[in-house]
Formats: structure tokens, C-alpha cells, sequence
């Protein structure tokens, strides 16, 4: 078995995102992956929403490099980000 890989993310969502739709999604783009996917923070103010999705995922056939792991996390935002018109949440935001 080969390690897995681990990304915590952050987004700006619509209140009316449905969080199960996201994580649907993020399997879909990972289904020749094994993988573990969560959600560790739905947190609502007056102002906006934000979602916490946790994404573990590991290769059947390899093991990632770092160079592979920023690609498959790029892909991730990227995809996310276009689907359902969110934001993701920079360090310190």
C-alpha cells in the first residue's frame, strides 16, 4: 500500500451550498484513488459561510511526490472553485 496524502481546505461558500454535492464532487475527481473525505468545519455568520472539507487520498499504483500532491491539490481547488462558484480560504483568512 502506498501513503496517503492529506489536504485540509478551506472555502467561502453560499449558504445554500449543499456540503454533500462538494464532497461528491472531490470523489469524482479522485475515483482511481482510495479515499477519505470530510467535513471538519461548517461555520455560518451574518456575513458569509465557510466550509471546512478534509480530503485524504492515496494512489493504488504509487506514491506521490510533492510535485504530484500540489497538482492533484491545484486540480481539486480549481475544479471546486469553478463548479460551485466558491472561494478558497488563504492562511490567515
Amino acid at each position: 500500500q502506498y501513503p496517503f496524502i492529506k489536504f485540509d481546505l478551506s472555502f467561502k461558500v453560499p449558504e445554500n451550498l449543499i456540503s454533500q454535492d462538494l464532497i461528491e464532487e472531490v470523489i469524482n475527481l479522485l475515483k482511481n484513488n482510495e479515499n477519505q473525505i470530510s467535513i471538519f468545519d461548517d461555520y455560518t455568520n451574518e456575513i458569509s459561510r465557510n466550509l471546512g472539507i478534509r480530503i485524504i487520498t492515496r494512489s493504488y499504483e504509487k506514491t506521490y511526490n510533492d510535485d504530484e500532491a500540489n497538482e492533484i491539490l491545484n486540480m481539486i481547488v480549481n475544479k471546486l472553485s469553478k463548479k460551485f462558484a466558491i472561494i478558497l480560504n488563504e492562511k490567515g483568512i
